[in-house]
């Protein structure tokens, strides 16, 4: 993605065209905006609803920021012996480390990564 660009979700509409619509669409904003919430960092989101067919449907638009990557929820580490939400200087650099670790060769021994990590 780049810059201005915004991916679109239309909920009620199907790959081939053909459109079910939704039953609630008030209630599938609802639920977009609980998910879009929880998403680390912030996302530029929003939904409207239209009619196609006679039939209501949710469009979601998000827009690119360069703010990636994207998360389900904030991003926790260890603090001694408590686990505590990560800061956002504490999470970029968990993010770099992370892009470093997934391009750096590492050797596999008995389960284990070269730097510590588990493997599943």
């Amino acid at each position: 993605m780049r810059p201005g660009h915004v991916a679109v979700i239309l909920i009620g509409e199907k790959k081939d065209g053909s459109v079910q619509g939704v039953k609630d669409a008030d209630n599938i904003q609802k639920k977009v905006r609980k998910e879009a919430e929880r998403i680390y960092p912030g996302i530029i989101w929003r939904t409207r609803v239209y009619e196609k067919y006679d039939r209501a449907c949710v469009r979601v638009e998000i827009e690119y920021d360069g703010d990636t990557p994207h998360f389900g929820g904030p991003a926790w580490v260890r603090r001694g012996s408590e686990t505590v939400k990560a800061s956002d200087e504490m999470f970029q650099r968990l993010v770099v480390t992370g892009r470093d670790l997934l391009w750096r060769p590492c050797r596999i021994q008995a389960g284990r990564s070269s730097h510590g990590l588990s493997l599943l």
